[in-house]
C-alpha cells in the first residue's frame, strides 16, 4: 500500500516538474525570438524598437533614442525594459515598462501584444490609457522586420 501512495505522489511531482520545465522553455523560446533590433515603417518615418537580452528596450524613431538602461526624456531621467507577460496560441502579451527617476519612481506601463510571423517578422500592437488592445488593426499595429547584423 504504502509503494502505491508513493508511486502515485512521484508521478504527481513528475507532471509538476514537466509543466513547469515546459512553461519555463515556452517563456524563454518567445523572449529569445524577440532579441535584436526591428525596423518598422509607419507611413514615411522609420523607427526601430530593440530588445536586449537583460530585458531592456529601446525605441529609436528620426534619431531620438528611448529607453534602454538609461535616457533622458525631457530633463528626466529614466529607463524603459519589457516584460512577456503570457502567451495564448500566437498572441503573446507583452509591456513595456518606463521607469522615470524623479523624487521619486514613476511607472507608466504601456501594454501591447504581438506576435510572430516568422523569425524576421513579427507584428505589433500597442494600447494606450492602460488599455491593451486584443486585436491587431491599421490603427493600433506596427509590421517590424528584424535587422540583421
Amino acid at each position: 500500500m504504502k509503494f502505491y501512495f508513493k508511486m502515485k505522489t512521484l508521478k504527481k511531482s513528475l507532471n509538476l516538474f514537466l509543466l513547469l520545465a515546459f512553461l519555463s522553455v515556452n517563456a524563454q523560446t518567445t523572449k529569445d525570438q524577440l532579441i535584436g533590433k526591428w525596423k518598422g515603417e509607419d507611413g514615411k518615418e522609420i523607427g526601430y524598437v530593440t530588445f536586449d537580452a537583460q530585458d531592456y528596450a529601446t525605441f529609436e524613431i528620426n534619431g531620438r533614442i528611448i529607453g534602454g538602461k538609461e535616457f533622458n526624456f525631457e530633463g528626466k531621467i529614466g529607463m524603459m525594459k519589457y516584460e512577456i507577460i503570457s502567451q495564448e496560441k500566437e498572441l503573446i502579451k507583452l509591456d513595456f515598462v518606463v521607469t522615470v527617476f524623479e523624487k521619486t519612481k514613476k511607472v507608466k506601463r504601456l501594454m501591447g501584444i504581438f506576435k510572430v510571423i516568422d523569425y524576421h517578422t513579427i507584428e505589433v500592437a500597442l494600447g494606450f490609457n492602460d488599455i491593451r488592445p486584443t486585436e491587431f488593426n491599421t490603427d493600433n499595429s506596427i509590421t517590424l522586420k528584424r535587422e540583421k547584423n
